[in-house]
């Protein structure tokens, strides 16, 4: 696998949108929502996994278990036992976690201690003097300083820095169009590798990144498309979805698989084929529409946990675009995301062909069809 699979792999696995559809799931843990500012005081152990969703979020404190966060600015200064998940405009880690830790963000600094991997995505990474990663650094940004101590460091970037203080205990791979700046002073224990991004290969954005954008646009429209032309209907659905999850859940996965059954035993029969590819029309139609409640579904969910006291069920366009993200950033987790977005999206496709079923056997009740 060259650098450029590796960081792929790696960058594009980051939690963004698990920081806000874990919390609808995981029970267990520490839940934390505040429309503003959420604050983990310094006097404060929380013996649990944290999952934080907040204008701004600060903790001081201490936490015995992972910490799952997202905020305008994050700010850690405590202690985290386990492993650190964050996304914000502004991400500064100053305390010290004793597990892996990875971000996403506009903006992030590291001066704490960091005992596993980092691997960022950003805008600006600084890793000031007095941070030290006891594991490797994997990052993709526009520009990165590393002026501490690290492990291994495996980074895509657009211009790079290591400064007089920087430590590197390990090799130094960097894929970047410029030379790194690397200044008198700084340590590199292993090899350095310049790759410099080939004119006949696809790069990150147009392999990988475009084709999702493109992707999440075509959701949003349609999400955006059935939200306002047919409001009642898809408070309807997402409100089945919510109130009879696991059951819509067991109905979705049997659509899901039978229905292609019977449109292959009726494309074997001469007076089926005509109907069996209509319907395997319909049946794609119907898989992409649960799609698209499943992002509805989401969006309620999320402005319930949010709003838990308001009766007001409309969405904002700025909730449906979240949402978006959300669904699509989950996929990117490892096991766990693809299965909640998979058990979403089942439930979403259950009710909605529930919907419809209903909806059909009224209309011959009422003679309409």
């Amino acid at each position: 696998m060259n650098f450029k699979e590796k960081r792929t792999k790696r960058i594009s696995a980051i939690a963004l949108a698990m920081l806000f559809f874990v919390p609808v799931v995981v029970f267990a843990a520490s839940m934390r929502i505040e429309k503003d500012n959420l604050v983990i005081s310094s006097s404060e152990t929380v013996n649990n996994d944290v999952y934080a969703l907040s204008g701004s979020v600060s903790v001081d404190g201490k936490i015995v278990g992972d910490l799952v966060a997202a905020g305008g600015q994050v700010v850690l200064s405590g202690e985290v036992s386990q492993d650190v998940l964050v996304a914000g405009g502004q991400v500064t880690i100053s305390g010290k976690v004793n597990d892996d830790v990875r971000l996403v963000g506009g903006t992030l600094t590291i001066s704490g201690e960091i005992k596993g991997d980092l691997v960022i995505a950003g805008g600006s990474v600084d890793i000031q003097k007095n941070a030290k990663v006891s594991g490797d650094v994997k990052l993709g940004s526009g520009q990165a300083i590393i002026s501490g101590e690290t492990g291994s460091v495996d980074v895509a970037v657009g211009s790079i820095i290591l400064s007089p203080t920087a430590k590197i205990n390990g090799d130094f791979v960097y894929l970047s169009e410029s030379d790194a700046k690397i200044e008198s002073g700084a340590n590199i224990t292993g090899g350095t590798v310049h790759n410099k991004p080939q004119s006949e290969q696809k790069d990150f954005v147009s392999m990988y990144i475009g084709p999702k954008v493109v992707s999440m646009l075509m959701v949003l429209v349609a999400v955006l498309f059935f939200y306002k032309v047919f409001p009642n209907k898809s408070q309807k659905i997402s409100q089945d979805v919510k109130g009879s999850f696991w059951k819509n859940v067991l109905f979705g996965l049997g659509f899901f698989v039978l229905a292609p059954v019977v449109l292959l035993l009726m494309l074997v029969t001469v007076l089926g084929a005509p109907i069996a590819l209509s319907g395997a029309a319909i049946y794609g139609v119907v898989l992409y529409v649960g799609k698209v409640f499943a992002v509805i579904a989401l969006a309620s969910i999320i402005k319930n946990m949010i709003e838990k006291d308001s009766k007001d069920q409309n969405l904002s366009w700025i909730l449906i675009i979240v949402s978006v993200l959300v669904y699509y950033f989950v996929k990117l987790i490892p096991v766990i995301g693809w299965a909640l977005v998979t058990v979403l999206y089942l439930a979403s496709l259950g009710a909605t062909v529930k919907f419809y079923s209903d909806l059909t056997k009224k209309l011959r009740a009422d003679k309409v069809i």
